[in-house]
């Protein structure tokens, strides 16, 4: 019988963890392509001596370049119902945007949600893109 309980767990188990891989890895990979174009920007920062008040604005594009390869990773994953993937995509990346905002003492209203709505944008713009893609 425990048996038989054990394996019915195991498999809502794997399928559950089958639901979300699609969103975990494409988040993942949107957050190293952010952190990767931040990285960017700071050199091109310092190399042109720019000042500091644009590194709001690269920030934002750094952002929307992570969230667009999420939603397209996403999309051409699960190759279905792209909209809803890149929501999901947009909401989890938020959270952790917003979280670490709130750690530095960066977090402001306005900051915020923009950087929500640039989120979801950028995230169901690449999701829908990846899901309607001629092969």
């Amino acid at each position: 019988m425990y048996g038989v309980i054990a394996l019915s767990v195991n498999r809502k188990t794997s399928e559950c963890i089958k639901k979300t891989a699609a969103y975990v890895f494409s988040c993942v990979c949107g957050m190293i392509v952010s952190g990767i174009f931040l990285s960017l920007s700071a050199a091109v920062m310092y190399v042109l001596s720019m000042p500091p008040e644009s590194s709001g604005a690269l920030s934002l594009i750094s952002l929307a370049a992570g969230c667009l390869c999420a939603g397209y990773v996403c999309g051409a994953i699960k190759l279905r119902k792209g909209l809803r993937s890149g929501i999901i995509c947009a909401a989890v990346i938020s959270a952790a945007v917003l979280a670490v905002s709130a750690l530095s003492g960066n977090l402001t209203g306005s900051a915020a949600a923009a950087k929500m709505i640039t989120a979801v944008i950028s995230c169901c713009a690449g999701s829908v893109f990846a899901v309607n893609r001629k092969e």
